[in-house]
């Protein structure tokens, strides 16, 4: 069951980051092809019978994330000249990469399908 609460704290992650990408491209940025092809290996890596390996989520996968987070973000910020968050629905910045932390963020309401369903109605 970790396994797929880290696996939707991924998808999760990338979300954010893709705003963040998608905003910073909108403003001016320069497209950063590491942060794409993270976010295919990402989503590769959480489709059914691919990955159950839940240290390369803890270790690698997520701390990934969070760092191409913030470089997307960053990147929107210089190329925006605005600072502060965009209004999406994910998580915050992760500030752990230890498992019971992660898998904590992995289990909040915004983070699972019924949680969002029970936020926002049956379309999410």
């Amino acid at each position: 069951p970790d396994t797929a609460v880290l696996q939707d704290l991924l998808i999760n992650e990338v979300k954010g980051l893709s705003v963040w990408a998608d905003a910073a491209r909108k403003a001016g940025a320069p497209e950063d092809t590491e942060l794409n092809q993270f976010t295919i290996e990402s989503l590769f890596a959480t489709m059914t019978n691919v990955n159950f390996d839940e240290d390369r989520f803890i270790d690698s996968y997520l701390p990934k994330a969070a760092e191409l987070k913030k470089r997307a973000k960053a990147a929107y910020e210089q190329a925006s000249g605005k600072t502060g968050d965009l209004d999406i629905h994910v998580v915050k910045e992760l500030t752990s990469f230890d498992k019971d932390y992660l898998t904590t963020q992995g289990r909040a309401a915004e983070v699972t399908v019924d949680g969002r369903k029970a936020i926002y109605g049956e379309d999410v």
